[in-house]
């Protein structure tokens, strides 16, 4: 059962991610999902692990948020598996002024993998324009660079699907 922390940081994201996006869908596990040009976003509202009662007792004597909401975008879907690939991720991939590139390994084809943008911000205090901010970081940023890569490595952009 989720927590009312939890539930409190998921209405403030809908909330905010609507003042920005004038569609937003909801999926079945309370992830909102939002189509931009030729890329999709997607914003998650998590809990941190609260199995450890003194790291839970840290956090609520420092203040420290009990939530991340996680935004990112699904780039690049089905591209191959390669070492310029990783090289791309691990190093152009990270630099850019909020947020990083990420790769998924396709459990079920080792050869192929996804590429995500994604950003991560604590969600306790959030306040709107730091959202906004995120989501466009994501949103832009997914969208500018999604015909670069897949001219580089292939795959296939969410719009192609």
């Amino acid at each position: 059962m989720a927590s009312t922390q939890l539930l409190v940081v998921k209405d403030k994201v809908q909330r905010y991610a609507k003042q920005f996006f004038n569609v937003i869908n909801i999926d079945d596990d309370g992830d909102l999902r939002i189509t931009y040009e030729s890329t999709h976003v997607i914003l998650q509202v998590v809990e941190l692990d609260t199995s450890d009662p003194e790291i839970v007792e840290y956090r609520k004597d420092n203040d420290i948020s009990v939530t991340v909401v996680n935004i990112f975008a699904l780039v690049l879907f089905e591209v191959d598996v390669s070492n310029e690939l990783y090289k791309w991720v691990a190093t152009e991939g990270q630099n850019y002024d909020y947020g990083a590139f990420r790769i998924f390994i396709d459990s079920d084809n080792p050869k192929k993998c996804n590429v995500q943008y994604q950003y991560r911000i604590a969600g306790d205090n959030l306040d709107p324009g730091e959202l906004k901010g995120a989501l466009a970081a994501v949103a832009f940023t997914s969208d500018n660079e999604d015909d670069e890569l897949q001219k580089m490595f292939g795959g296939k952009k969410w719009s192609d699907l």
